[in-house]
């Protein structure tokens, strides 16, 4: 009986009843919101609230309902995980795009020194390389940078965030800014 409700709901609100709209997000927000907390990892919690990535399904399901087809009850709900797992992936990437972005623009601030067009593009190319050898890191010493250098946490909740101690957490940058030293000294990597 609850599916063919539901059904129905679908069927008034795609058809323009608000009331019905209203039913079905308020049945199966809570849902969605249990889901969306599962979904999202530190990096996601450190973009939005998980209300947040709720709010932008909602939005999604009501800006795409005419062209939602449903053939069970619980369809609505597989396609808002969907919406949110898509809306959580994205929100991560363009964080990390925008932390590359940023420490590649303070790379090049510590090596300017308003030198020429051509050894300005040495020093671009130079932190262009930085980069990817951050990339090509191994992932706790990437991390524990990020953590570091791009979120501006201590080492007291680098541990936290990454199941150490302060003073690990303290050794793993250590190791990792040695790494990535020797790395740019052989500048093949």
């Amino acid at each position: 009986m609850a599916a063919d409700v539901t059904i129905e709901l679908l069927r008034r609100a795609k058809a323009g009843d608000r009331a019905s709209l209203d039913q079905l997000l308020e049945r199966y927000g809570p849902r969605l919101l249990e889901r969306i907390r599962l979904m999202m990892g530190p990096a996601a919690r450190s973009v939005a609230e998980s209300t947040d990535f709720l709010q932008e399904v909602m939005v999604g399901i009501v800006g795409h309902l005419g062209a939602f087809e449903a053939n069970d009850a619980q369809a609505l709900l597989r396609w808002g995980v969907r919406i949110a797992r898509n809306r959580i992936v994205d929100a991560v990437r363009r964080q990390r795009e925008q932390a590359v972005s940023n420490f590649s623009v303070e790379v090049r601030k510590l090596i300017a020194t308003g030198a020429s067009p051509s050894d300005e593009a040495a020093r671009r190319s130079e932190a262009e390389h930085l980069v990817e050898l951050l990339e090509r890191l191994p992932e706790p010493y990437r991390r524990v940078l990020e953590l570091r250098h791009f979120d501006g946490l201590g080492f007291r909740a680098i541990g936290v965030r990454t199941g150490r101690s302060e003073n690990a957490a303290q050794l793993l940058h250590a190791q990792a800014l040695t790494a990535l030293g020797e790395m740019a000294r052989t500048k093949g990597g």
